[in-house]
């Protein structure tokens, strides 16, 4: 079996072609009869397989069920984004438009050695992904159980899989990744699957980490939830490019799609559902708090009129609504922003997610356990700065009283004395990043 290692600058030329470099060629035509197979990824990579490597990947797809649906959702997304191509003579392979636009891919390529086999990234999504993983190096401490409670495309995930691997600490170890988003467990699943059971998927959201559905999973992988705390957590709030990106999704204020915004499918309530049901108040109350959108009345009465003469149901009808308050393009593309953002967040309690979970993870780590958290809007970080202060300050209570003791006795210490932002590079290559914050305690 080939091993490919390295990394390689190369270009498309204009019919999409790309040449493979010579030391990776060398591997390729060894193998009997040079078939090849490519397949686009989430996290806007593309992956050449070849045809042993493949034919194991179809074994474990046709074990699936076409009867379970989200493993029949699974056999779908590796049909549907994969292609089989060829090498030809001068060592070229063709690369479908489709996955050239959707990776983000318009000539520069950088090749990636991945093990068994090759990745093809754009400049900017690679160091957009290798960011991700190089966040890991503070959470990974010894062996023992991480969580991942926001899979997306497993970057984390992965980072905190190498890392123990790295540092030979992977076979005392395993990581547990969460995810409501039902896609985003059949990719992690697919990515990951070179670790066997060293990583462990469940569809659920993180707040079930601190609640009966964590013993519940723990008991799932035969272990005793009453003796296993983790080593370390790390939540990642923002919404993932997949879900921007797939504009049937309803995330995006670019595009033009039915109002969703579901995280999960299994959620009945949608965006939709939202703007034609909600009161005049529980609007204001939204678009205000969710969104500090400073021109949520006006916004929301625009909204009760629409829907008064027809039910507002797609994401460009509410854009518009949003734009005609603005004049200046800039200002538009912010409050929609901000509106949206207000919309999902109510739509899918992510705030009441984020409560629950924040008060009740002390007793989920274990003794100098880590908790990564990277917040990216004011009222999220706001929720994670309060409460980090908390556990990791003491309470002399009021002035008034004179203690010679605390009142409470800091049981965290922090690890990042003051929120780390991303590089400037990361922000090149990632626009979505830059106002990501990331905040880390440890369990004293």
């Amino acid at each position: 079996m080939s091993v490919f290692t390295g990394l390689e600058n190369y270009s498309i030329d204009e019919k999409g072609r790309l040449m493979i470099p010579a030391k990776f060629r060398k591997e390729l035509e060894s193998e009997e009869g040079v078939v090849l197979y490519m397949m686009k990824m989430q996290d806007k990579s593309i992956l050449l397989y070849q045809k042993k490597e493949w034919e194991e990947v179809e074994k474990e797809l046709k074990v699936l069920s076409d009867f379970k649906k989200e493993e029949r959702n699974l056999k779908m997304f590796f049909y549907s984004n994969s292609e089989k191509v060829e090498l030809d003579r001068q060592g070229r392979i063709m690369i479908p438009k489709r996955f050239l636009e959707d990776c983000g891919i318009t000539k520069d390529v950088r090749i990636v050695g991945a093990g068994n086999k090759l990745a093809f990234w754009s400049p900017q999504n690679l160091e957009a992904s290798m960011t991700e993983i190089s966040q890991m190096d503070n959470l990974v401490t010894g062996e023992g159980v991480y969580i991942d409670g926001t899979l997306g495309g497993a970057g984390h995930s992965e980072g905190i899989l190498l890392r123990l691997k790295e540092r030979k600490l992977l076979e005392g170890s395993v990581v547990y990744g969460f995810d409501k988003d039902e896609d985003a467990i059949n990719y992690s699943v697919n990515r990951l699957a070179g670790y066997g059971d060293k990583f462990r998927a469940f569809h659920r959201g993180y707040e079930a980490i601190v609640g009966y559905p964590y013993e519940t999973a723990f008991r799932i992988n035969e272990v005793g939830a009453s003796s296993v705390r983790a080593k370390g957590i790390v939540l990642d709030l923002g919404i993932s490019s997949h879900q921007i990106n797939e504009k049937q999704r309803g995330f995006s204020f670019l595009g033009d799609a039915l109002l969703d915004m579901r995280f999960s499918k299994e959620n009945p309530f949608t965006a939709r559902d939202l703007v034609n049901s909600y009161s005049m108040d529980e609007l204001v109350e939204v678009i205000k708090n969710y969104g500090e959108e400073p021109k949520f009345r006006a916004i929301t009465k625009a909204i009760i009129k629409q829907r008064a003469k027809k039910e507002i149901r797609t994401t460009a009808e509410l854009a518009r609504m949003v734009d005609s308050f603005y004049g200046n393009p800039r200002e538009k593309m912010k409050a929609r922003a901000r509106v949206f953002q207000a919309i999902r967040i109510e739509v899918n309690h992510e705030l009441d997610a984020l409560r629950c979970f924040l008060d009740s993870f002390e007793d989920v780590l274990e003794a100098k356990g880590r908790l990564a958290i990277i917040s990216y809007h004011s009222l999220e970080d706001r929720l994670v700065k309060q409460r980090f202060k908390h556990v990791t300050t003491e309470d002399w209570g009021p002035k008034t009283l004179m203690n010679t003791e605390p009142l409470r006795v800091p049981t965290f210490q922090a690890i990042t004395k003051k929120p780390i932002y991303p590089a400037a590079e990361e922000i090149k290559g990632n626009a979505r990043s830059r106002s990501a914050r990331l905040r880390i305690i440890e369990k004293i």
